[in-house]
């Protein structure tokens, strides 16, 4: 189902994976697909989300919290909402011929789906559809332009601050867990993941 999935795409389910488990739910819902587009700045979907307010965002999300952490070893699947998104993105790549699916095809398939909560919450800070197409087809063209031409506009300072303090939150999470539980692997990895991605986005600012 995911062989044609790029890296950052897989890496977002990695992270939509880990939000649903963070947050005590037992299947991965669009809800926990936005927060980890959130999480790759740095894609084309990322630059898009760049321009709402995303620490609001994260926390109207974040408040679906309904128990307890789940543990990694506990499987969870994708809901039926998560499915049809799924299918939404493979069909935006292809309406925008591209032979691979990428965050920005789940971020559009994510719109696609207009009655999930996600989409909902997008179109009241003014991200719908077709608008969000036609942006990542400029992306597109932006980058066949070669070096000369930028092929996106400058990661502003503040999506800096906000991967820091997604950090630090990682950060805490790992001091608590270090003691006795075996999930610090998976929370380095984590952390491991984002500090490249600051990386990335620091290197940019120079």
């Amino acid at each position: 189902m995911f062989e044609l999935y790029d890296e950052q795409a897989r890496r977002t389910l990695f992270f939509a994976r880990y939000e649903a488990s963070r947050l005590g739910v037992r299947a991965i819902e669009a809800d926990h697909i936005l927060l980890a587009l959130m999480r790759e700045p740095r894609s084309h979907a990322g630059r898009l989300l760049l321009t709402l307010p995303l620490p609001q965002i994260r926390k109207e999300l974040e408040s679906n919290r309904t128990g307890q952490k789940v543990d990694t070893s506990v499987e969870i699947p994708f809901s039926a909402e998560t499915k049809r998104i799924f299918q939404h993105a493979c069909d935006e790549a292809d309406g925008l011929a591209q032979s691979y699916i990428g965050p920005e095809h789940l971020l559009l398939g994510l719109l696609r789906e207009r009655e999930s909560r996600p989409s909902i919450m997008l179109a009241r800070y003014g991200m719908q559809l077709e608008g969000a197409r036609e942006r990542i087809r400029e992306s597109y063209a932006a980058a066949a332009a070669g070096p000369v031409v930028r092929s996106a506009e400058p990661v502003p300072k503040s999506a800096v601050q906000a991967q820091l303090e997604q950090i630090i939150e990682s950060a805490n999470q790992l001091r608590l867990s270090l003691s006795s539980d075996p999930e610090a692997v998976l929370r380095v990895h984590m952390l491991l993941l984002e500090l490249k991605t600051l990386k990335s986005l620091l290197d940019e600012q120079q």
